[in-house]
């Protein structure tokens, strides 16, 4: 059932093309409007010697974690390309709930995925994945991904393999409809689902919309991604989701627009 929670409210989708329809939908049954534009392209990246490296011992491995969906499309990818899969001795974590329903939508058993806190501080925060010293465990994800988690692992003792399985290209083409909108300052909320996502919006859009950027409302998935935001001059309101999910996204949006209209009364 469709509700009028975003009525008037365009929303910036930002993530991958092959990954925003659900979001898409979200706002729109929320009645407000959503405006694509894909500020990253997945592209698999199977072959790299220190990837083929770390699948060859994959049966050697106590934990798996997987950081996003694209590390479960592209980490199962680039198991089935070598003819492995994960040992069912292995734990599996997951980043959040939507990642955790992929892997289960695969066959895989979750052991653990944060309810509260996202990325690393979530998968922190489980009390199943506190004693890692000396344990084997591999962390799936892109290029660049969030070092803090690893940093954390290796604190605590673990023995850390990670599996790049994907990299996060910038688009080639952008939508001119996209850039004439934010040049007239009238989307209201954009959405950052990573720290690459934020660097390539202020690559590609020109000067001239970076005033309507830095002071216009941020939805993210994480305070990581709400510091880079700040540090990129961002001065508007930059809200933290309560999830790594689009649900979540969608409902900070939808509270955030509520305390704007009750304000304004």
């Amino acid at each position: 059932m469709q509700s009028n929670d975003l009525k008037g409210v365009k929303v910036l989708v930002t993530r991958p093309a092959h990954q925003n329809q659900k979001l898409c939908d979200l706002v729109f049954a929320h009645g407000g409007e959503p405006v694509v534009f894909p500020l990253i392209n997945i592209e698999p990246t199977y072959a790299h010697g220190p990837l083929l490296t770390v699948l060859t011992r994959i049966d050697e491995i106590d934990i798996a974690i997987f950081v996003s969906t694209n590390a479960v499309t592209h980490g199962l990818g680039a198991l089935r390309a070598q003819g492995q899969m994960l040992s069912e001795l292995t734990q599996v974590f997951a980043v959040g709930a939507t990642t955790a329903l992929m892997l289960q939508a695969a066959g895989i058993r979750v052991d653990g995925v944060p309810l509260g806190l996202s990325g690393a501080n979530g998968l922190r925060a489980l009390p199943t994945l506190r004693n890692v010293s000396n344990r084997r465990v591999v962390v799936f994800r892109g290029n660049g991904g969030e070092p803090s988690l690893l940093e954390w692992l290796k604190h605590e003792g673990a023995r850390v393999f990670v599996a790049e399985t994907y990299r996060r290209g910038m688009p080639i083409e952008i939508n001119p409809a996209v850039i004439e909108l934010c040049q007239q300052s009238t989307i209201d909320v954009i959405t950052l689902t990573s720290v690459t996502s934020v660097e390539h919006l202020f690559a590609l859009l020109p000067d001239n919309t970076h005033h309507m950027l830095k002071n216009a409302t941020v939805v993210t998935l994480s305070q990581r991604i709400a510091r880079h935001c700040e540090n990129k001059g961002c001065q508007g309101s930059i809200l933290v989701a309560g999830q790594a999910s689009d649900q979540a996204l969608v409902e900070k949006i939808v509270q955030h627009c509520d305390t704007i209209r009750q304000s304004s009364r």
